[in-house]
């Protein structure tokens, strides 16, 4: 967890717009929507489509961005950090999610203001503050709220979840009282919780925030190594054995299996299986000849059979046998 303590170190390197921008690209294809960055580049506001392209579902995200540091010397609160709204000021549009965003580069958040509040906001040397405890909280948890001086809410959440919040913050910030802060700080303590019979806002944010913590907790449990070949370099993914829609289906981190990107895709795929030995096992329809035109048979061949490279080490976090069988009976 980050603490108070060394929060923004010496010579801390600050984002250029540009990689702002495209750093936000990134995290909002976390989502595993697609993303397009519209020109022009490194400029805000940073406009976005989520979705697909010109089709009806897609959303135009308007983001305007800086980074959140401490700055203002020893006259400032230990534990406040800003942004300061330079170079552009935020202005809505219809038609365009508005956001305002401020990256912690220490805590690895992102804090977000409401964005109507602060709608073409005039002042001598504008800025906008949070504080440390909820970045930290944030930083730990995946989401965190707190609420300014002003009254209004300001929330604090992991990368994951920036294409959740862009998405809906006009919502999240619509109320901004004691409730709805204490909604938000309660979100990680309800990750089993049903889901079903909340409202649409508060669906959305759980459905987004439960992904992220059950592929949080997969990763760190296996060392964020593909189970199946090994593979690092920040390409690893958590797949549910028990795919979501099937009864009975849980983010318990023993109901899944951290997989890099190809074999996460072909395991939801049904191409292959893994048994409750731990043994990955192509499909035998595939296996008899009967494959779909295209699939690279070589490279299923080349993990038929083998044991599972890379478990975590607490037994407690490793694939549940009972929950690999029923994940073989699914993807038949």
């Amino acid at each position: 967890m980050a603490s108070l303590e060394g929060a923004t170190p010496p010579g801390s390197r600050l984002m250029t717009p540009r990689e702002l921008e495209a750093w936000i690209a990134n995290c909002l294809r976390m989502s595993g929507r697609a993303v397009l960055a519209l020109p022009p580049v490194g400029t805000k506001p940073y406009r976005f489509v989520i979705g697909d392209g010109a089709a009806a579902g897609s959303d135009l995200i308007r983001v305007y961005a800086w980074n959140a540091t401490h700055g203002g010397g020893p006259a400032r609160a230990a534990d406040e950090f800003r942004i300061q709204l330079t170079g552009s000021m935020p202005e809505s549009v219809d038609g365009e999610n508005t956001v305002i965003l401020g990256w912690s580069e220490p805590f690895q958040v992102f804090a977000g203001w409401d964005p109507e509040i602060h709608d073409q906001r005039l002042s001598a040397s504008p800025s906008l503050q949070v504080r440390a405890d909820v970045m930290i909280r944030a930083s730990s948890q995946g989401i965190a709220a707190g609420t300014r001086a002003s009254g209004d809410v300001v929330v604090a959440f992991r990368p994951e979840l920036l294409a959740a919040y862009c998405l809906n913050a006009e919502a999240i910030h619509a109320n901004p009282d004691a409730a709805s802060v204490d909604w938000l700080n309660e979100l990680p303590s309800r990750v089993e919780a049903s889901v079903g019979q909340r409202p649409t806002i508060q669906r959305t944010l759980e459905v987004a925030y439960r992904a992220w913590d059950f592929a949080h907790r997969v990763r760190v449990a296996y060392g964020a190594r593909c189970a199946v070949c090994g593979l690092g370099l920040g390409l690893v993914e958590g797949a549910h054995i028990v795919p979501v829609a099937w009864p009975g289906s849980t983010d318990e981190t023993k109901n899944g299996l951290a997989m890099c990107r190809n074999h996460h895709a072909a395991y939801d795929r049904g191409l292959f299986t893994i048994s409750p030995d731990y043994e990955v096992q192509v499909q035998p329809a595939i296996r008899d000849g009967h494959a779909p035109s295209g699939l690279d048979l070589e490279w299923l061949g080349s993990v038929d059979g083998i044991a599972l490279s890379h478990l975590p080490e607490l037994q407690s976090d490793q694939p549940d046998r009972e929950y690999l069988a029923v994940g073989q009976e699914a993807r038949r």
